[in-house]
């Protein structure tokens, strides 16, 4: 009996556990910023409440997913900034770093802007500084 109660406590943990750690998604937007699925007040919230924060650009052939590192609510928008990326490229099926590194500094929102500026590892000079559009989803953990 014990070693029962026992491995049912055991996997109770596990699961509580495992959930604990799994990010649901809250919200999503279409590239002009019109949602498609869930609730902008349930972001809000969450930001506002200092709940971590991830959010997933949705390409045409792959999507590129983020963690918020400083996020910023003003007038019902959700802007995240994310200051980790080194200038990734797909070569075929393998994900490399280019040949010229650099780091992209990204802001989004929940309007679908994404301003990305890029500076040069080897020497610190802008590689340039761009702005699109994209669907985006929004995840709270």
């Amino acid at each position: 009996m014990k070693k029962i109660i026992l491995s049912l406590t055991t996997i109770f943990i596990l699961i509580l556990a495992s959930n604990s750690f799994a990010w649901t998604l809250v919200y999503s937007h279409d590239s002009s910023g019109n949602r498609t699925s869930g609730d902008l007040s349930l972001l809000v919230n969450a930001a506002n409440n200092g709940n971590d924060i991830r959010f997933m650009l949705v390409g045409d052939t792959s999507n590129v997913i983020m963690d918020a590192q400083i996020v910023w609510v003003q007038n019902g928008i959700v802007y995240a900034q994310n200051k980790s990326m080194v200038s990734p490229e797909f070569v075929g099926d393998v994900l490399d770093f280019k040949a010229n590194p650099y780091y992209g500094f990204h802001i989004v929102d929940t309007n679908g802007i994404v301003n990305i500026s890029r500076w040069y590892i080897s020497n610190n000079t802008s590689a340039g500084h761009t702005q699109h559009q994209f669907a985006i989803k929004w995840f709270i953990q």
